[in-house]
């Protein structure tokens, strides 16, 4: 009930009680002690409509409140990555830089339906900020397969040619590099390697850039 309402509800019971103690049988006292309620009634309903209302008025301040919270808090993270993609590098991967054995290698693999463990790279960055901490991996002198540092890429720069591990992912078969930018993000640049048996060659599909937590 809005406060309107229950204002002429209460003025039409005390005009009621002041008709009924002038012209009905109510006596004074039973006519103060009517009126006596009624105010009181009067009072406990204003009482309980003005705290509805600021409740509700509180909990709208606080949604909003809660609202522009978020909206800043977006914006902020929306102007962070902004500025970070300002200087984000790309590493690109070429493995198609090979002398006339590794291509017949390939072929012969591709015809096979084969994709080998490792293929013949270069690491560039084609992004717009330096890439620090550079990795791929490859197998080294002992036969073991580990991690190998490229360090730090500028824009532009590439790395020397080093045969690549592919990684096996879910019956995949991706050349992959990690790095990050200056802002320490830690991104992974990779390419699908599929053999194309009919026209024996070794399919390299799109690159593909992933932030990683």
């Amino acid at each position: 009930m809005t406060t309107s309402r229950w204002d002429k509800l209460a003025l039409t019971v005390i005009a009621i009680t002041l008709g009924l103690l002038t012209w009905g049988p109510l006596d004074l006292n039973q006519a103060l002690n009517l009126t006596v309620l009624v105010v009181l009634a009067y009072i406990t309903g204003r009482y309980a409509i003005e705290t509805a209302a600021i409740a509700k008025a509180t909990k709208d301040q606080a949604e909003a409140t809660k609202q522009q919270a978020e909206a800043s808090r977006k914006m902020a993270e929306e102007m962070s990555e902004q500025r970070f993609d300002a200087v984000r590098p790309i590493i690109d991967i070429d493995t198609h830089e090979q002398d006339p054995n590794e291509l017949m290698k390939e072929g012969f693999d591709a015809k096979e339906g084969i994709v080998p463990e490792e293929l013949p790279c270069r690491l560039r960055n084609i992004g717009v900020g330096p890439a620090v901490d550079v990795y791929s991996f490859i197998k080294y002198l002992d036969g073991e397969w580990g991690q190998y540092e490229f360090g730090t890429l500028p824009v532009g720069e590439r790395t020397e040619k080093l045969r690549l591990l592919l990684q096996r992912r879910d019956d995949r078969s991706l050349l992959v590099a990690c790095y990050r930018d200056v802002n320490g993000r830690l991104f992974e640049s990779s390419r699908e390697v599929t053999p194309d048996k009919e026209n024996e060659y070794l399919n390299r599909g799109p690159l593909k850039i992933r932030k990683l937590t």
